[in-house]
C-alpha cells in the first residue's frame, strides 16, 4: 500500500501500524477548502520499482492521478474505489479542474469497487458503465450468526457536521423508545461535546471510545 502521507493534519489517530508492506511518500499536505491534497512526483519512481500489474486507486490527489496515467501508458489494470456520492460532491462544490479530471478518467478505469448504489451512480454520471463491484462499509446481518453482543449499534467517524451524527442519534432515539439499545461511539473531532450531550439527553445507553486499531 502506498500512502501520500503518514497522517493528515486534521486526523488524531495514534494507532500502531499493522504488519503489511507499506510506503509513505511523505508528501506535504496542501489545505484546499478544508480538505487536504498532495503534490508528489515520487509516486512514479515507486511504481516503476514495484511494477504492479494492477493498481487500486482511492482518491483524486495528484499522486493518484499520476498513478492512473502511469497504469494506462504501461497497459496495467487500474481500479477505482470510493465511498463518494453525487450529493457529497455537490456539498464540496468542485471547481472546474476537479470536474474535468473526473470526466477525463472516471470512465477509463477497468473496474470500480463501490460502497453503495449512490457511489455507482456517481461513477455512471461521469461515463462509467460496466465492471461495478459492490463492497459496502457494513456487514450483512443475515449472514452473521445470532450471538450475544455487547452493543446493538456502532457509530464511527469524525465528530463533524458532514458525518451526520445528530441525524443518527435522532433515529436511534426513535428505536430506543421501542426497544432499549446500547450504542458504541468511536470517533473524535470538534463536535464531540455536542454529540455526547445529545445522546445523553435522549437517555440512550452508550460507550465512547475515541480510537480503535485499524
Amino acid at each position: 500500500v502506498i500512502y501520500c502521507n503518514k497522517i493528515e493534519p486534521n486526523r488524531k489517530w495514534k494507532n500502531k501500524l499493522n504488519k503489511y508492506k507499506k510506503i509513505f511518500l511523505d508528501s506535504k499536505p496542501i489545505n484546499f477548502r478544508g480538505n487536504f491534497t498532495y503534490i508528489n512526483f515520487s509516486i512514479l519512481q515507486k511504481l516503476n520499482s514495484l511494477n504492479p500489474d494492477v493498481l487500486i486507486i482511492n482518491g483524486n490527489s495528484f499522486p493518484m492521478i499520476l498513478s492512473f496515467f502511469w497504469a494506462k501508458i504501461l497497459k496495467k489494470k487500474v481500479i477505482s474505489t470510493s465511498d463518494t456520492s453525487i450529493n457529497s460532491e455537490k456539498k464540496k462544490k468542485l471547481n472546474l479542474f476537479q470536474i474535468l479530471i473526473r470526466k477525463l478518467i472516471y470512465s477509463k478505469f477497468d473496474a470500480y469497487i463501490c460502497t453503495s448504489k449512490k457511489n455507482i451512480l456517481l461513477y455512471k454520471k461521469y461515463g462509467a458503465n460496466k465492471n461495478f463491484f459492490f463492497s459496502p462499509l457494513a456487514v450483512d446481518k443475515i449472514k452473521i450468526p445470532n450471538i450475544n453482543r455487547n452493543y446493538d449499534v456502532i457509530l464511527c467517524g469524525r465528530f463533524i457536521k458532514s458525518k451526520l451524527f445528530n441525524f443518527a442519534i435522532e433515529v436511534l432515539n426513535k428505536v430506543n423508545k421501542i426497544m432499549k439499545i446500547k450504542v458504541k461511539i468511536v470517533g473524535y473531532g470538534p463536535l464531540k461535546n455536542e454529540i455526547i450531550n445529545l445522546i445523553k439527553s435522549k437517555n440512550i445507553s452508550y460507550v465512547l471510545k475515541e480510537s480503535v486499531p485499524p
